[in-house]
């Protein structure tokens, strides 16, 4: 909805890659807040970032202001990327190694299909009692009846307290200095592929109202359309993965985004909601993948930190991609142009997919532990 928020603050359009930039910060804590199942469990984790979530969703819907509404949404965006972070984490490590990426499939769809439902809630915004921010206090009662469902969900098997005794910030201790290098790769590929992703994302149901003239009915309209092709490519992309491997699936993924976002800001004519489609299913196959390599290439008291480290740097190079956006509007007045040159970014992501990132599926947990992109062995392997 960020055309209607733009009115409501009565924000100008050089201020509006600011606001998203700082917006998406708030997934930088999200690893602190996900180090936490770590050390005491993914299940109480689990119900504290949803509590903490459905919190800051009712707090937006009454924000006054523009820094309020940054406030409320960056604390938001930090609850929710925890939360993401450890339900990959809750199935990598309760699936069988043969099916990890169809599971993983089935939660990106189920993260798309909630999208589509929103879109619809979104094409009557302007017809709401509340506008926009009564689009937030429908969201209330999902979140609400996910606090009562979650009280079944049991502790994974692959947990298991530390043996050491050390602080709260042990996990991420080890992942700098275990699995360096699994990390370092990781930094690289997300930073350089979603500060220009992120940014791309953003803006797209903008330039559809104010580029191509859609009005918010036909966004909804897309996005509902477009979701069923969204859902079905994170289904396929999951089942690919486990037949011919994550790397092929992101490689696939990133030229397949990549293009198809490029191709949106500089085209302008009927087949617009066939390349909006192509970019969202590009991209549902590369967060799919990141997301499994965050999870898989690390042990099981470092997972979550992980994990929750992949949704920060996301976030981070999302930040990044906005600032850099909102600096040089005024210089080529047109949002098309800045984040077209932004996918420069990305070149070179696939190469080194191909090059240096291992092949995890169909490999258990604990044979992937055993040998890790790392400077040195893994101390907690127990033979």
């Amino acid at each position: 909805a960020l055309p209607q928020i733009q009115d409501s603050f009565q924000l100008p359009d050089e201020q509006m890659g600011t606001m998203s930039g700082l917006i998406r910060f708030g997934i930088v804590p999200a690893f602190l807040v996900a180090m936490l199942a770590d050390r005491v469990g993914r299940k109480p984790m689990l119900m504290i970032t949803i509590l903490g979530f459905t919190v800051c969703t009712v707090a937006t819907a009454f924000t006054q202001n523009v820094e309020q509404f940054i406030a409320a949404q960056f604390l938001t965006r930090t609850f929710l990327g925890a939360e993401t972070a450890l339900a990959f984490v809750l199935l990598i490590e309760e699936t069988p190694a043969a099916a990890r990426g169809w599971a993983l499939g089935i939660l990106t769809a189920m993260i798309a299909l909630g999208q589509g439902l929103a879109s619809v809630i979104y094409a009557s915004v302007e017809q709401l009692p509340m506008g926009w921010r009564g689009a937030y206090l429908v969201g209330l009662i999902p979140l609400l009846l996910l606090i009562y469902a979650r009280r079944g969900v049991r502790e994974t098997k692959a947990f298991a307290q530390p043996a050491s005794t050390g602080n709260i910030f042990s996990p991420l201790i080890e992942v700098f200095k275990v699995q360096r290098s699994a990390f370092l790769l990781l930094v690289v590929a997300l930073l350089l592929t979603y500060t220009a992703a992120i940014a791309g994302f953003t803006f797209t149901s903008h330039s559809l109202q104010r580029d191509h003239g859609y009005s918010p009915g036909q966004v909804s309209t897309l996005f509902i359309l477009g979701g069923l092709f969204i859902l079905l490519a994170n289904l396929l992309g999951g089942k690919l993965s486990d037949r011919f491997g994550r790397r092929v699936v992101l490689i696939v993924g990133l030229l397949v985004g990549n293009i198809s976002m490029l191709a949106f800001y500089q085209y302008s004519g009927p087949l617009i909601p066939v390349i909006w489609t192509l970019i969202y299913i590009g991209y549902a196959m590369v967060d799919l993948m990141f997301a499994a390599y965050a999870a898989e290439l690390f042990s099981s008291t470092r997972r979550a930190t992980a994990s929750g480290l992949r949704a920060t740097l996301m976030a981070l190079g999302g930040g990044i991609g906005l600032l850099i956006e909102s600096y040089f509007y005024p210089i080529f007045n047109s949002h098309g142009q800045i984040l077209s040159a932004l996918l420069i970014l990305t070149i070179p992501v696939p190469f080194l997919v191909f090059w240096k990132f291992p092949e995890t599926s169909k490999k258990s947990l604990e044979a992937i532990s055993e040998h890790p992109i790392s400077e040195q062995p893994n101390p907690e392997r127990v033979s």
